[in-house]
C-alpha cells in the first residue's frame, strides 16, 4: 500500500521493484498480494493493455485511522487517553521538542472544544 500510496498508481512490475523488504519477493508473490488487497476493496485496477495498473482506493490517513482505533478499542478499552499515557509511558526517546508539540496539540484540543 505504501508504495502505491507514493506513486499513485502502477502495475505489479513497479510496485515490486520499489518494495524495501530486504528480501527478493517473487512476482506472483506481489500479484497475489494486490489481487487480494483488490479484493478487500482497498485497490481497484484497470487492465492497460497486457497488465493491470493497480491504484489506493482508501488514503493512508484513512488506514491509520482505522488502525489506530482498533488498537485503542482492543487494548486500551476505547479509552484514547490511556492509550497516549501508555506510549508517552512506554518511549523512552520522547525529547523536548515533541512534548512541546504534544502540548501544543492538547491546547489546541481544549481551545477547539470550549
Amino acid at each position: 500500500m505504501r508504495v502505491l500510496w507514493d506513486i499513485h498508481e502502477g502495475a505489479v512490475q513497479d510496485v515490486s521493484t520499489r518494495l524495501d523488504t530486504g528480501k527478493n519477493l517473487a512476482y506472483t508473490t506481489v500479484m497475489t498480494v494486490l489481487g487480494r488487497l483488490v479484493e478487500k476493496g482497498f485497490l481497484s485496477r484497470e487492465k492497460r493493455g497486457r497488465a493491470y495498473v493497480y491504484r489506493p482506493t482508501v488514503s493512508q490517513q484513512s488506514i491509520a485511522d482505522s488502525a489506530l482505533q482498533l488498537v485503542v478499542d482492543r487494548f486500551f478499552d476505547g479509552v484514547s487517553t490511556r492509550a497516549v499515557a501508555h506510549l508517552l509511558g512506554a518511549a523512552e526517546d520522547v525529547d523536548e521538542q515533541e512534548l512541546r508539540r504534544l502540548e501544543s496539540a492538547v491546547r489546541a484540543k481544549r481551545k477547539g472544544k470550549r
